[in-house]
C-alpha cells in the first residue's frame, strides 16, 4: 500500500476497497455538476481496469471506495 493521506491523481494505481477489487489506474478525477451545471458536487474518480478479463473497462467510483496500491 502507498500513502492514503494524499489526494487521488490521474495515473495512480488503485483498487476498490471492498467487494470486487477492480484493479486499475485513474484516468480522470472530477466533480459532479450541480443543478446550475457548475462542478461543485462530490468528487468522482474514473478507473481504467487492468484485470486481464476486463482490461480497459472504465468505472466511476467515489474516492472513499478506492485505495492506492503499489502494483495492480
Amino acid at each position: 500500500m502507498t500513502d492514503r493521506s494524499r489526494a487521488l491523481q490521474i495515473k495512480d494505481r488503485v483498487r476498490k476497497r471492498t467487494g470486487y477489487r477492480f484493479p486499475g489506474r485513474i484516468s480522470s478525477v472530477f466533480r459532479i455538476l450541480d443543478e446550475n451545471g457548475d462542478p461543485t458536487g462530490p468528487m468522482r474518480v474514473v478507473v481504467q481496469c487492468t484485470a486481464p478479463d476486463v482490461k480497459n473497462c472504465l468505472h466511476i467510483f467515489a474516492p472513499e471506495q478506492l485505495e492506492l496500491v503499489d502494483e495492480v
